[in-house]
C-alpha cells in the first residue's frame, strides 16, 4: 500500500538550533559530510570564488599540466558545486521540517541514494522539491521510494512546473495509493488543452502510467468515495444504467510527488462536482 498523499509536505519549519534541526544536522554531517550549521554556511559566491581561484592558478599552464592534474581540477569544480547543492538542500529542509520529525529514523542506504541523486541539482525550485522530500522522509520513513527519487532526478524545472499545474486536477480514491484525473473533462478554463497536448510528456516523465486510460464504471446503485481539496465526497449512481467516464492513473512516483507539488484548486472542485452531476451521478460532500 502507498502512503497517504493527502498529506503534503507543508511549510512548517524549525529553527536551526532546535532539537530536530540538530538531529538532521548530525545525520547529514556523519553520513554524507554535509554541514548545515550557520557558522559554516557556504554561499554560492564563495563556492564560485574557490573555483575561480583554482582556475586562475592553472590558467596559463592548463594545456601543459599532466592529465591527472587536469582531471583533479575538473573533479574539484564538480565536487564543490555538488557540496554546495547538498548543503543548500539541507538548509531548505529545515523550512519544511516538523518538530515531531525524527531524522535518525531515515534509512542510511536511502539517504545515500538521495544525496547521489540530488547533488547535481542547482535550480532553486527543484532544490525545494528535494528539501520537501527529505523533510517528508524524516517525518515518516518510507514516504518516498527510491523509484520516486529516480524519477525526480531526471525532471527539469519546466517538468516540475508542468506537474505542479497538472497536480491541481488529481483526485484521490478511497484507497490512498490510487490517484487519477478524469480524461474527458473540459479543462479549457484552467489552462487550455493541457491534457491532450502534454499528457504524453507526463507519461515519459514517469508520473502517469503509460497507456493507463481506463473506463471507470458505476453500475446502478453503486457508490464511490473520493478525496479532493481536503474533502471527502461520495458519488452514487441512482439511475438504472451504467455510468462511465475515462480516467488516467498516476504511477507510484506521481502519487508520491503530489506531496511536494500538490496545488489544490477550489474553483476546480466546483467544476468537478458539476461534471459528475451532469453525467447523472448524485454528489454528496461528507467533510
Amino acid at each position: 500500500m502507498g502512503t497517504n498523499t493527502d498529506s503534503p509536505v507543508k511549510t512548517v519549519g524549525v529553527s536551526i538550533d532546535s532539537p530536530t534541526a540538530n538531529k538532521l544536522a548530525t545525520i547529514l554531517k556523519d553520513t554524507l559530510g554535509v554541514v548545515i550549521s550557520p557558522l559554516k554556511k557556504i554561499t554560492e559566491s564563495k563556492s564560485d570564488l574557490y573555483i575561480e581561484k583554482m582556475r586562475a592558478k592553472h590558467k596559463f599552464k592548463l594545456e601543459k599540466v599532466d592529465l591527472v592534474e587536469r582531471a583533479k581540477l575538473r573533479l574539484f569544480e564538480s565536487e564543490v558545486r555538488r557540496q554546495y547543492n547538498l548543503e543548500k538542500i539541507g538548509e531548505k529542509t529545515l523550512d519544511y521540517m516538523e518538530e515531531t520529525a525524527n531524522p535518525p529514523e531515515i534509512d542510511i542506504d536511502w539517504l545515500h541514494h538521495f544525496s547521489h541523486s540530488a547533488q547535481d541539482v542547482s535550480e532553486e525550485k527543484v532544490r525545494d522539491w528535494w528539501a520537501k522530500i527529505l523533510a517528508g522522509e524524516a517525518k515518516q520513513k518510507g514516504s518516498f521510494s527510491r523509484r520516486t527519487i529516480d524519477v525526480l532526478k531526471n525532471l527539469s524545472k519546466e517538468d516540475c512546473e508542468l506537474f505542479e499545474k497538472f497536480s491541481q486536477y488529481v483526485v484521490r480514491s478511497q484507497e490512498s495509493s490510487h490517484h487519477f484525473y478524469i480524461r474527458d473533462m473540459d479543462y479549457s478554463s484552467f489552462g487550455g488543452e493541457m491534457f491532450t497536448t502534454e499528457h504524453l510528456k507526463l507519461c515519459h516523465m514517469g508520473t502517469i502510467m503509460m497507456g493507463s486510460s481506463l473506463t471507470f464504471t458505476l453500475k446502478p446503485n453503486d457508490k464511490y468515495m473520493f478525496h479532493y481539496s481536503g474533502k471527502k465526497s461520495i458519488i452514487e449512481n441512482k439511475s438504472e444504467e451504467d455510468i462511465l467516464f475515462s480516467i488516467y492513473t498516476l504511477t507510484e512516483a506521481g502519487s508520491q510527488l503530489l506531496k511536494v507539488a500538490n496545488t489544490q484548486n477550489i474553483q476546480f472542485a466546483d467544476t468537478l462536482k458539476n461534471y459528475l452531476i451532469k453525467l447523472g451521478l448524485t454528489y454528496t460532500d461528507i467533510t
